[in-house]
């Protein structure tokens, strides 16, 4: 099987996360459980997406060469508002 190339990625990348805000923002209850991993609310995936997305944004933006820590990664938690789909 053949690769897919870095845009094809990237934007695969972008499609996803516009398709998840777009959950969170129509008003979806935030407390519902995700049925890929239901040990997780929709607000901790939301969560966990944005971290991950922010450690990426940081690791390249710095070009770091070494493992960085969650705590170096401004907002790497997310707003401190909890159950607020705007300020996510």
């Amino acid at each position: 099987m053949t690769p897919l190339g870095h845009d094809r990625y990237c934007d695969e990348i972008d499609k996803q996360v516009r398709q998840l805000r777009a959950v969170v923002t129509s008003g979806a209850d935030l407390t519902v459980t995700v049925p890929t991993c239901p040990d997780w609310s929709l607000e901790q995936l939301v969560r966990h997406m944005g971290g991950a997305l922010r450690w990426v944004d940081h690791i390249v933006r710095s070009r770091a060469q070494d493992e960085v820590p969650d705590d170096e990664v401004p907002h790497s938690q997310g707003p401190e508002e909890q159950g607020d789909p705007a300020a996510l």
